[in-house]
């Protein structure tokens, strides 16, 4: 099936998922949605978020996507049954794919995200339901996000950041740490000289590995090879320059067809 796949987050972030959705589905054309214009989402309430998700959700399905990501771990705590239903789209989020990166070994997990999603309890919940003999410490850095997607900072600056945030929970024999916002992997060095102990957990990878086996198990992989005609498109909520800057700083990529959304 040629039809496109949809990637949503509030910024920059999500590319860490795209970019290994590229990895394992070269064929696909995506449209990437960021709403940069809105970001951050961490300091939202719940009806607020919900809100702007549906509003993305009419957008893709204008679109005509066959399938939404939510690169986005606050835009994941919503009610994702609702707007499943409501749109008749399948739509997977990153909280979907965490579970699959829990080792049985590992009795101390960590999660890090923003405010929003570190008060919803969503991971904390869900690890306790699957692991009930683990012991979960939530840590919310509602700083992190929006620095990545706005300022300019050096290592140095970048590294105190995340101490801050780390530091009082190294005492806890941390095995494994969730970077529950896809901004975070951005930073994936800071975290790791932070908790040099704990392995991280990027759940971008395995984001991408449930969307590959949701197509191949309704059997709407695209098997063509890309053309002029099928080029991933980027919609920018906000100011579509920086948007480029960021791109091609971070992830040394340098699209063209950006748009404003």
């Amino acid at each position: 099936m040629n039809r496109p796949i949809g990637v949503f987050d509030t910024g920059i972030g999500g590319m860490t998922v795209l970019i290994e959705l590229e990895k394992i589905l070269a064929k696909e054309q995506y449209i990437y949605y960021a709403d940069t214009k809105n970001n951050p989402y961490g300091d939202k309430s719940k009806e607020e978020i919900q809100e702007l998700v549906d509003k993305h959700i009419a957008f893709f399905k204008e679109q005509a996507v066959k399938l939404v990501v939510i690169a986005c771990n606050t835009a994941s705590v919503v009610d994702i049954d609702q707007l499943r239903e409501k749109y008749d789209l399948p739509i997977i989020t990153v909280i979907d794919a965490t579970l699959d990166a829990i080792r049985e070994e590992d009795k101390n997990i960590a999660v890090i995200a923003t405010q929003a999603t570190i008060d919803s309890n969503k991971h904390k919940s869900m690890i306790l339901e699957a692991f009930p003999d683990k012991k979960v410490y939530p840590i919310a850095a509602p700083r992190i996000a929006p620095i990545i997607e706005f300022e300019n900072l050096s290592d140095d600056q970048a590294q105190n950041i995340v101490d801050d945030y780390i530091f009082p929970y190294r005492d806890k024999e941390i095995d494994s740490l969730i970077l529950a916002c896809t901004h975070f992997p951005i930073w994936q060095d800071h975290f790791s000289k932070a908790l040099p102990q704990a392995d991280l957990i990027n759940p971008a990878r395995n984001t991408a590995r449930k969307v590959k086996d949701f197509l191949i198990k309704h059997d709407i992989l695209c098997n063509q090879d890309k053309t002029d005609t099928r080029e991933d498109i980027y919609f920018v909520s906000g100011d579509l320059e920086v948007f480029k800057e960021k791109l091609a700083k971070i992830f040394d990529k340098k699209e063209k067809n950006v748009r404003k959304g």
